[in-house]
């Protein structure tokens, strides 16, 4: 299960991936590393405003949207599915 995490941990390269439907089916990619930027205080949204979590609600929804992009994307059967 370990494994599959590594999955999340940087934002999907779909390019390289030749995954080309990607940003048709994801219209807002996250991943576990931009969270941990996030909880970090240190990410700059378009080199002028810092993002961060103000409440737990907005962690959350994060996380969760990392999940709900795995299981929109990937089929049902396919390895990192199951292994949610």
């Amino acid at each position: 299960r370990s494994s599959i995490l590594v999955d999340f941990r940087s934002p999907v390269n779909w390019k390289e991936l030749g995954l080309l439907d990607y940003p048709t089916v994801i219209k807002q990619p996250m991943d576990l590393g931009t969270i941990d930027v996030f909880l970090l205080f240190v990410l700059q949204v378009e080199e002028t405003e810092e993002r961060d979590y103000k409440t737990p609600a907005e962690y959350i929804i994060d996380m969760r949207l990392v999940y709900r992009n795995c299981m929109t994307y990937n089929l049902v059967l396919s390895e990192i599915f199951v292994s949610l």
